[in-house]
């Protein structure tokens, strides 16, 4: 606009100031080197007025020229960021349908003009993980990677893809280091506990069983399950590493509520058995029936050996006062005294049990008996008894 007025103001200046230098056209002289030129000062304004109205011009074009090349720089730059929107859309959604070839490719050739390459990056490793390509997995991961606000995610999908693959151990350092970061992140936790089941990283999964309870999508009673069956990993390895007395030790530190699960109660009397330590078996398990009779538990004792089994015996005739119609308890029982020798006593508990309960395994076990003591007729009779309940 300033441009234009100048020259209006230079055209109105001319038709001013024209008429008064026509009559006095004065001299211009420009000598450079060998060359000169000559004009009367009227024409050296006109020339001058000239170049400027051609350089103006010049300079609209050149701007016209740009301004279009611009505008097609940016609408072929508008349809490659549209078309890698709908690649990635696409790719994603190829994903979702399990087309794993079409999902890698959509989402990796949009990549470098996508809003989001991180999510292209990813979704195109998902993809290579599926198709089993382990090399081209970790490639787009790489290229993740190389984003450096965001390598949370890309560690998170590492190391989820390494969980699937059976990675367990480099899941793992993943995890904890995703763990360390952000120890609240309820995803990050729940991976980490699956992968310290699958590695049996029992004490360590304990640790996290607070955050763990807060941040799982399963109910308590699974999760209380799963504590069990942690404590229960976590006996064995105490068992291995210190022996009997390490292992009491670890016991007696547990919650009351965890020392009345059966499934530990057996664990640690026969983790205590295994270390020539029966007696402190017993006295967990004479502990364990005082109030009632567990199955578990009951089998359990009817299983293991012991090197002192009167507390036990005295524990299950106390208990039988109570459930004299149990046929477990008095199998049980029968089975003590027949180990520590009370063959009679033995006898007597295994008929109580019949008596209740007629099962093949204690028509063989009193077959035994009475044979042992010459006693045949009853003897076989016992065991054509328990043959016919076993293949009916």
């Amino acid at each position: 606009m300033i441009k234009v007025l100048l020259l209006v103001a230079i055209i109105i200046a001319g038709l001013v100031f024209g008429p008064d230098l026509a009559g006095n056209k004065g001299y211009i002289l420009i000598s450079m080197g060998e060359y000169t030129i000559e004009t009367t000062v009227t024409k050296g304004l006109l020339l001058t007025l000239i170049f400027y109205i051609v350089l103006v011009g010049l300079e609209w074009l050149f701007h016209k020229v740009i301004g279009v090349s611009r505008n097609s720089l940016g609408w072929f730059s508008h349809r490659r960021h549209k078309k890698a929107r709908q690649d990635t859309y696409a790719g994603m959604l190829a994903l979702a349908e399990g087309h794993y070839d079409d999902a890698e490719k959509l989402t990796a050739k949009s990549a470098k003009h996508s809003d989001t390459p991180l999510l292209n990056y990813l979704t195109a490793a998902e993809a290579a993980h599926e198709r089993g390509d382990t090399q081209k997995r970790d490639d787009y991961l790489k290229q993740a990677n190389e984003n450096q606000e965001h390598q949370f995610a890309v560690g998170l999908t590492q190391a989820r893809l390494s969980l699937q693959q059976g990675l367990y151990e480099e899941a793992y350092a993943d995890l904890k280091r995703l763990h360390q970061q952000q120890p609240k992140h309820h995803k990050v936790t729940r991976l980490l506990a699956e992968v310290m089941q699958q590695l049996q990283q029992w004490q360590e999964l304990l640790v996290l069983f607070p955050a763990l309870r807060k941040a799982s999508e399963q109910t308590s009673e699974t999760l209380d399950q799963l504590e069990v069956t942690a404590q229960a990993g976590a006996l064995a390895q105490v068992a291995s590493a210190e022996g009997s007395q390490g292992l009491q030790v670890y016991w007696n530190k547990l919650s009351r509520k965890l020392k009345a699960e059966p499934q530990l109660i057996c664990q640690v009397a026969t983790l205590l058995n295994q270390q020539q330590d029966s007696v402190a078996g017993a006295s967990i398990l004479v502990n364990s029936i005082k109030k009632d009779a567990q199955e578990d538990v009951l089998r359990c004792i009817g299983e293991l050996n012991f090197e002192d089994p009167a507390p036990l015996l005295q524990g299950l005739k106390n208990l039988s006062r109570k459930e004299g119609n149990n046929a477990l308890l008095w199998a049980t029982y029968g089975k003590l005294l027949q180990q520590s020798g009370q063959t009679d006593e033995a006898i007597s508990a295994f008929d109580k049990s019949l008596a209740i309960n007629h099962t093949p395994a204690i028509c063989f076990q009193l077959a035994e008996l009475y044979q042992q003591q010459g006693q045949t007729n009853k003897a076989n009779d016992l065991y054509k008894s328990g043959l016919s309940l076993a293949v009916s």
